[in-house]
């Protein structure tokens, strides 16, 4: 029996989704949300998953370390915040922030303008990010097919990487034919007011369709206790087609 076709992953998915994290506020009032914003259908080859082994990775930013008189040390987070002189923002530098965790990155490359179809160029779209680019992003991507998932009645890739991040490269523009663009996620925990597990549990995936394939695709839903790992700062790995053998 055949057992190849289901256990090599063939060719990647052209797929992702980044979902805004918004924070509830009173002043003005503001209810908090897990806000679908991009939806790519055309990524190039060339992305990247990264999750790093928690006993090995820089939790990100600086560290306060406690030393026991045995010489073990109790590590907490430093807290670092930096704030620009003339108008109070915080400036912190990305991988100096407390909120970095370190656990993962993941770097997605676009040859296309995402959906929604109200972004409708590829300008609107860089001006649209330019002014999210601090924001708080659910980001997800497929891990891509295998020959058995690709040739189901109803394709499915493998499975999914979500992970709460920031994008933490610069957006370059390369001015010349097949302009693509390239965004690094890094992980960060999710401390916003009134985002929860139960609010992102309850996170909408609109279909994306396989460009010259008539099929969709849609990540399943996030579970309450994957919701949690995610809000720490985790990368969670999601199967999504069961084989048989």
């Amino acid at each position: 029996m055949a057992t190849t076709d289901k256990r090599i992953i063939l060719m990647p998915s052209p797929f992702a989704w980044m979902h805004e994290l918004i924070a509830g506020s009173t002043e003005p009032l503001v209810t908090a949300a897990v806000n679908e914003t991009f939806r790519f259908d055309n990524l190039a080859k060339g992305g990247r998953i990264a999750m790093k082994n928690p006993a090995g990775a820089d939790q990100g930013g600086e560290n306060v370390d406690i030393v026991r008189a045995d010489g073990a040390i109790t590590r907490f987070g430093k807290f670092n915040l930096v704030l620009d002189g003339t108008d109070e923002s915080d400036i912190t530098p990305a991988d100096a922030s407390d909120d970095n965790t370190g656990l993962g990155t993941i770097e997605i490359i676009t040859n296309e303008a995402p959906l929604p179809t109200t972004i409708n160029s590829w300008t609107a779209f860089i001006k649209t990010l330019k002014e999210k680019v601090g924001s708080l992003w659910l980001i997800t991507v497929a891990t891509g097919f295998t020959y058995a998932s690709r040739e189901l009645a109803t394709p499915k890739v493998d499975g999914w990487i979500h992970m709460i991040g920031k994008i933490t490269n610069d957006l370059e523009l390369d001015l010349s034919e097949n302009q693509t663009l390239k965004l690094t996620f890094d992980s960060y925990k999710a401390n916003l007011t009134d985002v929860d597990n139960t609010l992102l549990a309850l996170t909408d995936f609109t279909a994306i369709n396989w460009k010259g394939k008539g099929k969709n695709f849609t990540p399943p839903d996030l579970t309450s206790g994957e919701a949690d790992d995610l809000l720490l700062g985790k990368v969670v790995v999601k199967t999504d087609v069961t084989y048989t053998y």
